[in-house]
């Protein structure tokens, strides 16, 4: 089983409010990017990655990947305006292809190998899975600041990445939803479009995507960028 990993890295982390994206903000010794691709380098059931960066910053990336000895990375594809028209971009630009495709995302430095294995597992047995948690909070269904109701969380469940297809499910599904002008919140609605059952994988609360400064500050993170 060839398992290829799409990892998208060409957003620009607007409410970080930094001289750059969030994504080569250094994170202890290292950018968060860096801390992603080592994971997934290190996975054994990984055989290739491919990077989706901004136009922008593809050289910053090569060099980084470079300095910091990421073997997998077979290319660097130019991302699109959205997450979902940079993962189409990925796809579009895999050349050998693999039975499983894992989509991850760049500013979620704390994956581990193992939810790793267990996504490609389950999507391997069942065609699609993703990573996520079931709700523990009260959910309120909220108009005009007040309260409407209680929403039922019995079978609410917040995703994560990785979210991992067989690679003609996931082909397909992007292709159609390009065809139809559908835009999903992630990966996974564009599957369910297929009428496709998708899986999950139960994750963790460590599986953290960063999102602003005062949650980046929190792990030990800075707002300078690593010098090449």
């Amino acid at each position: 089983m060839r398992v290829c990993a799409l990892v998208p890295n060409a957003g620009f982390g607007a409410r970080m409010k930094a001289a750059l994206p969030k994504q080569y903000l250094d994170l202890g010794s290292k950018p968060v990017l860096i801390h992603t691709l080592n994971i997934l380098d290190k996975t054994k059931c990984i055989d290739e990655i491919i990077l989706i960066s901004g136009k922008k910053y593809i050289e910053k990336s090569r060099l980084l990947i470079q300095k910091h000895n990421i073997r997998k990375v077979s290319k660097i594809v130019c991302g699109g305006k959205t997450r979902q028209e940079s993962v189409y971009n990925g796809l579009m630009g895999i050349k050998n292809t693999p039975d499983i495709i894992l989509i991850h995302d760049a500013v979620r430095p704390f994956i581990t190998s193992e939810l790793i294995r267990k996504s490609i597992e389950a999507a391997h047995k069942h065609g699609a899975a993703v990573i996520g948690l079931p709700l523990f909070d009260t959910i309120k269904l909220v108009k005009d600041n007040c309260i409407e109701k209680t929403v039922d969380r019995n079978n609410l469940w917040r995703v994560q990445t990785p979210q991992v297809f067989r690679y003609d499910l996931i082909k397909t599904a992007y292709q159609k939803a390009n065809k139809n002008k559908f835009s999903g919140t992630d990966d996974a609605s564009l599957v369910e479009q297929l009428n496709y059952p998708v899986r999950i994988v139960p994750g963790s609360e460590t599986n953290i995507k960063i999102t602003d400064q005062k949650q980046f500050k929190l792990f030990g993170g800075n707002c300078k960028c690593e010098s090449e």
